[in-house]
């Protein structure tokens, strides 16, 4: 279920990318009904990231654990980001556009970092619990994100093409992930 919500949610974030390259390039209408259409398509997104919020919450009041903490830090995170690009929007843009990234890849660093450090407490106490190939890949998704957050830092400082360039780059990080994540979710 989450799979093909992600799914949805990339595909419908590379049309409003689509859309929002189009606008650009293509010398622009009415700015205000545009900005009006932004606003309305990011207010959306805030209601769908709390219900997948309230829906995963709501699985693990029926049955615990049915949905993991990670997921549930994602989900958590995928909310404070599209508020916080409804904020921006509503700001007229007078902050840093990569604001609500970086606050939520901060979000994604520290609790992969306290996974990984509980981790490393439960083979502590019982060597092997945690197998080293999970290790790997933990330690490899906490460097992955410092590097995606040290990036995002100096983004909006780039030119248009660099950004432009950068955002395709993690939608196709994005699909990569989407295409190998039944690999390693077994």
């Amino acid at each position: 279920m989450f799979k093909r919500c992600k799914f949805v949610f990339l595909v419908l974030s590379c049309i409003a990318f689509g859309a929002t390259l189009n606008m650009l390039f293509a010398g622009g209408t009415d700015s205000n009904s545009w900005k009006k259409l932004e606003r309305d398509y990011a207010a959306a997104n805030v209601e769908l990231a709390e219900a997948r919020l309230a829906q995963a919450n709501s699985q693990n009041q029926a049955v615990a654990d049915s949905v993991s903490q990670e997921m549930t830090s994602e989900l958590k995170a995928g909310v404070q980001l599209a508020q916080g690009r409804l904020k921006q929007l509503d700001a007229n843009g007078r902050e840093n556009p990569y604001g609500p990234q970086i606050q939520a890849t901060q979000d994604a660093v520290s609790a992969m970092q306290n996974n990984y450090d509980e981790a490393l407490k439960a083979n502590k106490i019982q060597a092997g619990t945690v197998t080293d190939v999970l290790l790997r890949r933990e330690k490899a998704s906490i460097d992955v994100a410092k590097a995606r957050l040290a990036a995002l830092k100096s983004l909006d400082q780039q030119p248009p093409e660099v950004r432009i360039q950068w955002e395709l780059g993690q939608l196709q990080d994005q699909i990569r992930a989407l295409w190998a994540r039944p690999l390693i979710e077994d």
